[in-house]
């Protein structure tokens, strides 16, 4: 075994280095962080070639004296803490005192800084880590700092920086980060004598997210706010109709430090639940505030982590605080309430309103599907609406979708019929539509006229100075989950028993995940016996699903655990809904007529409470006649 040794101050700084400077935009937060803790207000970021050249911070802060400006330099040199009780009680964004002495060790800086009340200021230069000269110099208060030559010295390091524009990136989302944190602070970031941002200190919040991300992600935003206890959380949210394939637009500031936590994530993923497509992410500006001495900004070398005291307690906060900014989120009713305070409307003379009645919600629709299930009353079997619905009738069974995994024994099992536990009529009052009568006559609750269908898809509503698209499959898969869901978790029996089996010959794969996760499928509503080494028979099914999707059903609920090996159990129930709901609901393409459509739009406008589907597509959008009159050049 060699000898033991102390490293030398140059080695031991650049090993420092390593931890705290990985790329241009480490500096350039460290040196950010700086300016913001000297109390400037305006803060210039210029830098060249994504920063691996040429890193300038510029700011008016307090400055430093020539002594104070020496010993920045040196390891674990700050101002911001003396004693051990300060590390737990930590207010600014810098502490340790590494970022200028590990920065200064692999490239050449030059510091410029002045106070108020010296007349001379301070000019260092000092290249890795060796200080090269030290003069006095005029100099306005405040300071400035340039980086050049990153990595100058450790030429291996440059191997592991990306392309100029990749590192430029990094270094622009970083100082977005900072301008939407720090409204009160102007930024202006200058790149390759280009400038790409710039913001002032006069700007709401708001206004600054406006100039950061641009006006589709600005005016998607509702406000989030929720004081519990010692703990406060306020800023933005997106609709969810604004979601982002990633996570760059969920920013954290806990106590105005730029963060990622896996607790807050975790709560904005929450929140979100069943509103959001797969892959998509919320768009969230967060800012928690909360004792100082209560979250422990020490736990990563570039104090990029942080980790809360009480994590149940941050969580439920921020979760609460989002949720209920979501549940307030403004609905269109507000917008068609505002079209009709002018009883004078044009186009709307013909219809009446009560005015003791507010308008209903046409982003809150409810849209549920002709009998949804078997049509257990033979009266019934008859009516037009069961057109586009498979009805048990004396047809054998078949299963056009996956019929090469369904047994050929199938053919030649004669026929089945379904029996529920439930009465055929509260059945259809849990998940069915109610069969429109010859008396239908459209309430005016809210002043609207049917227009039509379009692409057999959508529904067409005009109203006052709007109109509106309904996308019947959307509002019809939304309301089905909600049912679904509620009936799975409030009835002791979810499924219906089957007078005849279904058999089903599945995959090797497939066996094995059925016989693996029997008790998750069963839960579900499928019970069923295995036999073989690749075949099951059905035995029960859930109320919901159609004799034609039965068999695929199950199937890809099988496909759905051999995906993810690690769904828990409400994971999977969730995404099994979501499936069941999606199958049952009435399909893009179908043939409509206006009479049942409309009483589609009535179910909708005095029923629903929806305003996304399972999957998180938005279910109505609104076009206003403004925007169609600019399209044809009647108004400029």
């Amino acid at each position: 075994m060699r000898k033991i040794k102390v490293l030398n101050k140059n080695l031991s700084n650049m090993i420092a280095a390593g931890e705290v400077v990985e790329r241009p935009a480490n500096v350039v937060k460290e040196l950010v962080e700086n300016s913001i803790d000297s109390g400037a207000d305006n803060i210039v970021i210029e830098i060249r070639n994504g920063g691996k050249t040429y890193i300038r911070v510029t700011d008016n802060g307090c400055g430093m004296t020539k002594e104070d400006a020496r010993t920045a330099f040196l390891r674990h040199a700050t101002s911001k803490i003396s004693c051990e009780a300060d590390l737990f009680n930590i207010s600014t964004m810098g502490f340790r005192g590494e970022a200028l002495a590990a920065i200064s060790a692999v490239s050449k800086v030059e510091l410029m800084t002045a106070v108020s009340l010296d007349y001379y200021g301070t000019d260092i230069i000092i290249e890795g880590g060796e200080e090269i000269s030290c003069k006095e110099l005029g100099l306005p208060e405040g300071t400035t700092i340039i980086v050049r030559d990153l990595f100058y010295n450790t030429p291996a390091r440059m191997n592991f920086l990306k392309k100029d524009a990749t590192e430029n990136a990094n270094i622009v989302s970083l100082i977005n980060k900072f301008a939407i944190g720090y409204p009160n602070i102007s930024f202006k970031l200058i790149s390759d004598n280009k400038l790409s941002l710039t913001t002032d200190k006069s700007l709401e919040l708001i206004e600054t997210i406006y100039s950061v991300f641009g006006k589709e992600i600005s005016d998607n935003l509702i406000k989030a706010e929720r004081l519990e206890q010692d703990v406060c959380v306020t800023g933005y949210v997106g609709v969810p109709r604004c979601s982002r394939s990633n996570r760059n637009f969920q920013l954290f500031y806990v106590n105005n430090r730029i963060v990622k936590s896996k607790t807050l994530t975790a709560a904005i993923d929450r929140a979100y639940h069943n509103l959001l497509m797969n892959g998509k992410y919320a768009v969230s500006i967060l800012f928690i505030s909360l004792a100082y001495d209560k979250v422990d900004v020490n736990v990563h070398p570039t104090k990029s982590e942080v980790k809360f005291s009480d994590e149940k307690r941050i969580f439920d906060a921020v979760y609460y605080a989002v949720k209920n900014a979501l549940e307030c989120e403004p609905q269109i009713n507000e917008k068609v309430s505002r079209f009709f305070e002018n009883t004078e409307t044009a186009g709307q003379t013909d219809i009446k309103t009560e005015p003791e009645k507010p308008a209903e919600s046409f982003s809150n629709l409810n849209f549920t599907k002709l009998n949804t299930f078997d049509d257990l009353n033979a009266q019934n079997t008859a009516s037009e609406y069961n057109k586009e619905i498979p009805v048990i009738t004396s047809e054998p069974y078949i299963n056009k979708k996956r019929y090469q995994y369904v047994s050929s024994s199938l053919q030649d099992s004669g026929y089945f019929v379904r029996e529920t536990k439930l009465d055929p009529e509260e059945l259809s009052n849990k998940f069915s539509f109610d069969k429109a009568d010859d008396s239908f006559i459209l309430k005016p609750e809210i002043p609207y006229r049917y227009v039509g269908e379009i692409f057999k898809t959508y529904i067409v509503i005009e109203s006052g100075n709007s109109f509106y698209l309904v996308d019947k499959h959307a509002a019809h898969e939304r309301i089905l989950f909600d049912k679904i869901y509620d009936t799975y978790k409030n009835s002791e029996k979810y499924s219906q028993q089957l007078l005849a089996g279904i058999p089903v010959t599945l995959s090797p794969e497939e066996a094995d995940v059925a016989r693996r996760n029997k008790d998750k499928l069963e839960k579900l509503g499928y019970e069923y016996d295995t036999f073989g080494d690749y075949d099951v028979i059905l035995r029960t099914i859930p109320y919901v699903i159609s004799p034609g999707d039965t068999v695929s059903a199950f199937t890809e609920m099988i496909e759905i655990l051999s995906e993810n090996k690690n769904l828990d159990m409400t994971e999977f129930e969730n995404a099994t809904l979501k499936m069941l709901s999606c199958k049952a609901a009435v399909k893009a393409g179908f043939d409509s007529s206006d009479q049942e459509l409309e009483s589609f739009i009535k179910k909708l406008l005095l029923e629903g409470n929806v305003n996304y589907c399972p999957h998180g597509r938005p279910i109505i959008c609104e076009y206003t006649k403004e925007s169609i009159e600019k399209a044809f050049k009647r108004i400029l």
